[in-house]
């Protein structure tokens, strides 16, 4: 089963492609590259972040980032699959960190203590992040903590 995962933001979006080993593919990249090439992608299903209330204003972008979270399900449906899941950051903090404290440097070294640290030229590449063609960075972590959760958490039921 392959899992895409999705970190949306208002203007570009983090994705990984998982396998339950490694990243068969990662990026930053802007929302309409990624809605116009959801159709090229290939995985089975599909975990988008979703927002959360956590009680305090906020300001356009997270309104936004919403809209996008609904056009990536809506195309996702139109040329994949039904298999769309939404998953709140609280959740994903909670299965790494075991904290809804957690912030996303305590998430990136939870994923760093399980797979390993980044690879480099000198010291070789870590085959978890397939990182000899891009580096991780970003919302590729947050998108990477969310496709690890959601694999190890699908219901049998939907694979």
């Amino acid at each position: 089963m392959k899992v895409l995962a999705i970190d949306p933001g208002n203007v570009q979006s983090g994705y990984v492609i998982w396998d339950g080993n490694s990243c068969l593919e990662k990026a930053i990249i802007s929302n309409n590259d990624l809605i116009s090439n959801i159709y090229k992608l290939h995985f089975d299903m599909c975990y988008i972040e979703m927002i959360a209330c956590y009680g305090m204003p906020v300001g356009s972008s997270v309104f936004e980032t919403c809209v996008w979270i609904g056009r990536f399900m809506q195309e996702i449906k139109n040329c994949k699959t039904d298999l769309v899941e939404l998953a709140s950051r609280k959740e994903v903090k909670m299965y790494w960190c075991q904290s809804n404290r957690a912030k996303d440097a305590n998430v990136n070294q939870a994923i760093k203590d399980r797979f390993g640290d980044k690879g480099s030229k000198k010291n070789g590449y870590n085959p978890h992040y397939n990182d000899e063609h891009v580096k991780m960075k970003s919302h590729m972590w947050q998108a990477l903590a969310l496709a690890v959760y959601a694999y190890e958490n699908e219901k049998p039921n939907k694979i």
